[in-house]
């Protein structure tokens, strides 16, 4: 994609969570997440501004945190490993949500198409933790089946990132072939720039 191009954001598709292991910090189990109904993304901002003789002659946004909002149909073992719902003192096959009960942070990631199919944004979060407690509601004789609504923190990486994209035009297909299935701060790490 030449520098400039645009690109018309249609569809969020092809989800997918790798989930954390909390002791190891490597990735564990994966998931599929193929029915994505929405994804939104917003930024909190400290504003800091330089202030000469009374007047801000100069300011900068800082990114404090983002908040990334899901709605979608998903297995029942990613939500289980979202909302930490466990078989932890049940009996096998029975799951219970305490005030005990930790989510699991996950590496996400997703596809993103324009309407054309003239490119496709490649986006990831490399951390994303569940903001609350487990939420539903669910009415009878609906003409719709209920998507689960979940909002999440996403949280910095090793390197404070929050957030990463690429478009499949500009990246190396050997990254292209990984995004999904072993996304990570080495996968997308380059020279720094001097």
């Amino acid at each position: 994609m030449a520098r400039g191009t645009t690109f018309d954001q249609f569809r969020v598709t092809n989800g997918h969570v790798a989930f954390i292991n909390p002791d190891t910090s490597e990735r564990g189990e994966q998931y599929d997440i193929e029915c994505t109904g929405s994804l939104s993304v917003d930024s909190e901002t400290k504003t800091i501004s330089k202030i000469c003789e009374g007047i801000a002659t100069d300011e900068i946004s800082v990114i404090e945190s983002m908040t990334v909002d899901l709605s979608g149909h998903m297995p029942v073992e990613v939500l289980r490993n979202v909302y930490g719902i466990s078989t932890d003192g049940n009996i096998e096959g029975v799951y219970s949500f305490n005030r005990d009960s930790r989510g699991q942070v996950g590496t996400w990631t997703w596809d993103i198409t324009s309407p054309f199919q003239t490119d496709r944004k490649l986006i990831a979060f490399p951390r994303l933790s569940v903001q609350g407690g487990l939420s539903w509601s669910l009415e009878n004789g609906g003409d719709e089946i209920a998507e689960v609504e979940i909002s999440f923190s996403a949280l910095p990486d090793e390197r404070g990132n929050f957030y990463y994209e690429a478009m499949e035009s500009e990246v190396d297909n050997a990254v292209i072939n990984k995004w999904h299935s072993e996304f990570s701060t080495e996968l997308v790490e380059g020279v720094p720039s001097v």
